[in-house]
């Protein structure tokens, strides 16, 4: 039977396994054995070889080295897919709004937007807090407020609320000065823009409010100031559109 034969790379490591056996058995015996390898039995000889001794030794820094690249070109794929927004609103109200209108909210409030950023284009973000009493689950109603309480306290990017009159009111409820200013009905020409088709019934009877920061701990916020400095200049834009009451 025809053996394969054996790589120059392990045939070293074989060497270099044995010498070792024969220095610990030298030592055990008292003598002082010195051992001087050859040129040939350090150096891969061959291109392959080479390469194969290359691997053996830095695979685990070079697959290091793939991953943090790998994760360096998906984190800069995501930063280009998701552009700095303008505007950050917060949806919630006890009728729930799909995720499709909600996309074709984003849509027509962004076309009036200001390019705050001036980076030539003007973008809005709605999150959508906002779910259907008697027919979401506690544990899907329960994620919700979740977020919506994040983006009331710690969140310095959500300027304005887009809910019902009745949301309003429990808005309001949650902060001793008041969470919101004056409550702007939606028009019907704004409801005429989302142009969406969804299983799912088109939101109505509902408002956007600017966030009220006065007394809270954002009040002095630098990011937070200049959230509420677009939102009120965002509202007048939209009251000149046409679009709030």
């Amino acid at each position: 039977m025809d053996h394969k034969p054996e790589s120059e790379t392990l045939r070293q490591r074989r060497k270099a396994q044995q010498d070792l056996m024969e220095l610990k058995k030298a030592k055990q015996a008292g003598v002082t054995v010195e051992h001087t390898p050859y040129q040939d039995e350090i150096r891969p000889q061959g291109f392959v070889q080479k390469i194969a001794h290359w691997w053996y030794y830095y695979r685990v820094p070079f697959i290091g080295l793939l991953l943090v690249a790998g994760f360096a070109a998906f984190f800069c794929v995501q930063c280009a897919k998701n552009p700095n927004k303008d505007i950050r609103i917060a949806a919630f109200d006890y009728h729930y709004i799909s995720e499709m209108h909600i996309s074709g909210i984003q849509d027509s409030l962004s076309s009036v937007c200001p390019d705050f950023d001036g980076n030539g284009s003007a973008l809005v973000e709605v999150i959508n807090c906002t779910f259907e009493v008697g027919v979401s689950t506690a544990e899907q109603q329960q994620v919700k407020m979740q977020k919506l309480q994040s983006l009331v306290a710690v969140d310095t990017k959500t300027s304005l609320f887009i809910t019902s009159a009745d949301t309003w009111d429990y808005l309001n409820d949650l902060s001793d000065t008041g969470l919101l200013y004056a409550y702007h009905p939606f028009t019907k020409a704004f409801y005429e823009t989302i142009d969406v088709v969804s299983d799912f019934p088109a939101p109505q009877n509902i408002g956007i409010a600017v966030k009220n920061i006065g007394g809270t701990l954002m009040e002095k916020n630098g990011e937070a100031l200049e959230a509420t400095r677009r939102a009120e200049i965002f509202l007048q834009a939209l009251k000149d559109k046409g679009w709030i009451e």
